[in-house]
């Protein structure tokens, strides 16, 4: 008689390099959460093995594993802040290719393509609007990288779609006046 389940992660269906989730299920339990950021490596398999009273099944029941992977491509930034280290305009991205499980976008100014030394861009963008607005005169002195992440309903992704950051300046060179009104505190010319 079957006591109680026990779920593993396991690179093979047979149960073989099996690492456990959670603890022992009571019969009649028929769902476990796996954490999220959980690291996948070499394990393939989610396998429930029955236990009794004496000891477990030697075969389990396997599903193969389903990792998903959605990260936004062609970032794109166009800064319209023209002053020296300053931002400004508009982040837009492409949806990944399977957006089914993307609840929200994040936009982050970061210190590395991986998003070390991060700060947020405006709030949560929904799914389907692929744009964030960052404001002018956004000073970027160290940041270095847009990045952008997807969100599930579970978690926001670890490794973002990036671009580096170009700061756009335009300034006039060689601007000259000479004050042709010979009248006190007038100008012209």
């Amino acid at each position: 008689q079957v006591t109680h389940y026990f779920v593993y992660l396991a690179v093979g269906a047979s149960g073989a390099g099996r690492s456990i989730v959670g603890s022992a299920l009571q019969v009649g339990t028929n769902t476990i959460f796996v954490d999220p950021e959980t690291t996948k490596g070499s394990l393939s398999y989610v396998t429930v093995f029955t236990h009794s009273s004496l000891l477990e099944a030697t075969t389990p029941v396997a599903l193969p594993i389903s990792d998903t992977y959605q990260v936004v491509g062609n970032i794109t930034f166009d800064d319209q802040d023209l002053d020296p280290l300053q931002v400004g305009g508009n982040i837009t991205w492409d949806e990944p290719e399977s957006e089914a499980l993307v609840t929200a976008y994040v936009v982050y100014l970061a210190t590395s393509p991986a998003g070390a030394g991060r700060s947020q861009v405006g709030g949560e963008v929904p799914d389907g609007v692929l744009e964030q607005p960052l404001g002018p005169e956004h000073y970027h002195t160290h940041f270095t990288h847009v990045v952008v992440y997807t969100k599930s309903a579970l978690v926001e992704q670890t490794t973002p779609g990036f671009l580096d950051l170009e700061d756009i300046v335009s300034s006039v060179t060689g601007l000259t006046f000479v004050d042709k009104d010979l009248d006190e505190l007038e100008l012209g010319g």
